[in-house]
């Protein structure tokens, strides 16, 4: 597939290079993480309060009960994509870790 996107830097050799690293990257991403112990994101922060003004209210059908909305990250498709993106990014783009994946950072 990523000889598609045409990029030069998509070589036969770099694509070799990638598919070298992705035991290495699943075995990075199966490693224990505290997905709760990151900082909420802002925009999050921003969602929640206008909901909490709003009085938005979810209803559960299981247990046909009427509740505040939602606060829990992992049920927030924004926050959830956010703190994915704040996990990888130092992986792949930044330091000392990305050494160890050249070919996701230059991708």
């Amino acid at each position: 597939l990523l000889v598609h996107f045409r990029f030069p830097e998509f070589t036969d050799d770099f694509i070799k290079e990638f598919k070298k690293e992705i035991p290495k990257m699943i075995l990075r991403s199966k490693e224990p993480f505290d997905w709760d112990g990151m900082v909420q994101s802002r925009l999050y922060s921003s969602r929640l309060q206008r909901k909490r003004r709003k009085g938005v209210t979810c209803i559960d059908r299981e247990a046909d009960i009427e509740t505040v909305a939602e606060t829990d990250w992992k049920k927030d498709p924004g926050e959830k994509a956010d703190r994915i993106w704040r996990w990888w990014r130092p992986i792949v783009a930044t330091g000392s870790i990305s050494r160890n994946f050249p070919c996701y950072h230059l991708a």
